[in-house]
């Protein structure tokens, strides 16, 4: 009814154990994996929404708890911790030196990482070790944190599959002190969304090309009443279940950049930086696991520092947004959320209990 698979797993950084059990009675109950920061509380979490990773539109969302503070998690993470039979990931204690973490359905294992390294560096070598044990054809998902984190850095930021994780600052340095690296999910575990294909919240959702007028409209979405220019476009960058992505690659010194934080890029843009330069931030922000956010200040300058590290500043908390609270509720993107309340409207007898036609 609510898409819980009643599992979760607890792992023991320190000592490279993990234990599965099923969801605490109180988050089964309610049906809301809220109480976990509180049950966990010197832990980090990794929990799923009721709809995470359904059929449900932009059914991507993570909440990455420490104690009573949250941090947003979208893209793929979702659907592949549900692959590994998992609601949530209970993350605990100190691995004894740099580490990335091999997670399934059946156990984890911890594998050497270097913590100096570039995101792209980090990243290639978990994906390497992981698939000379498990073959070359697992679909895996892999976050690292990049250096930034591991050098005190204010504003860092998970790095991914494509480009970085917005405002993940929390679960950056959460990983960092306690020498995880990255994760790496492959689980392959199969699961059936309990959103039928003629649902109302599917049928609310629209599908939305990434033009470059539709662009705009995310950008004003993301920061309303900024002034911004349309950049070039190229094709969408899509988190799990979305019809109408926020997210875009950009035209960069050498190739194409992941352009994954709308907010940032309407920053960027009304701080007076050009196309060029916005690109330029993003690779330098996946480069090193930063906050794109942090590095405004460099939006004009003539040239970009080579000690980036050092102009990185700390980022104000993101305003109050309504959607939040149901989006981490159900697994929904609170953005697209935003965006389009019609979605909100008919997602919400799922979070109500009230509208069985809905479940």
């Amino acid at each position: 009814m609510n898409f819980f698979l009643d599992r979760i797993a607890i792992v023991d950084l320190a000592s490279a154990s993990v234990v599965f059990q099923p969801l605490p009675e109180p988050a089964l109950q309610n049906r809301d994996l809220a109480c976990l920061g509180e049950i966990f509380a010197d832990s980090l979490v990794f929990a799923a929404g009721r709809l995470t990773g359904s059929l449900a539109p932009a059914s991507c969302l993570l909440t990455a708890r420490c104690g009573d503070k949250t941090c947003l998690l979208k893209g793929h993470f979702g659907p592949a911790l549900r692959r590994c039979g998992l609601d949530a990931l209970v993350l605990c204690g100190k691995a004894t030196r740099p580490s990335g973490l091999a997670l399934t359905e059946q156990g984890i294992r911890l594998l050497d990482a270097e913590s100096g390294a570039d995101a792209p560096t980090q990243r290639a070598a978990l994906l390497r070790a992981v698939r000379q044990e498990h073959g070359a054809d697992d679909d895996i998902l892999c976050v690292v944190t990049g250096s930034a984190a591991f050098a005190h850095c204010a504003s860092p930021a998970l790095v991914w599959d494509h480009g970085l994780a917005p405002r993940s600052a929390l679960a950056a340095h959460w990983m960092a002190e306690h020498n995880l690296v990255g994760l790496c999910l492959h689980g392959a575990s199969p699961y059936l969304s309990p959103l039928p294909l003629d649902n109302a919240g599917r049928a609310a959702a629209p599908s939305v090309l990434l033009t470059a007028a539709e662009y705009g409209k995310v950008l004003q979405a993301a920061r309303p009443g900024t002034p911004t220019h349309i950049l070039p476009v190229g094709r969408s960058l899509a988190c799990h279940a979305c019809p109408a992505p926020c997210q875009c690659w950009l035209p960069g010194p050498q190739g194409f950049v992941a352009a994954t934080s709308p907010e940032a890029v309407a920053l960027l843009l009304e701080k007076g930086a050009s196309a060029r330069r916005v690109a330029e931030i993003f690779l330098l922000a996946e480069r090193f696991g930063l906050e794109p956010l942090g590095l405004a200040g460099l939006a004009t300058t003539a040239d970009v520092p080579k000690d980036v590290l050092s102009h990185v500043q700390a980022v104000d908390e993101a305003s109050p947004d309504p959607s939040v609270g149901k989006g981490m509720l159900l697994g929904i993107c609170p953005f697209f959320l935003r965006r389009f309340p019609a979605v909100r409207a008919a997602l919400e007898g799922l979070a109500v209990g009230t509208d069985d036609k809905t479940r």
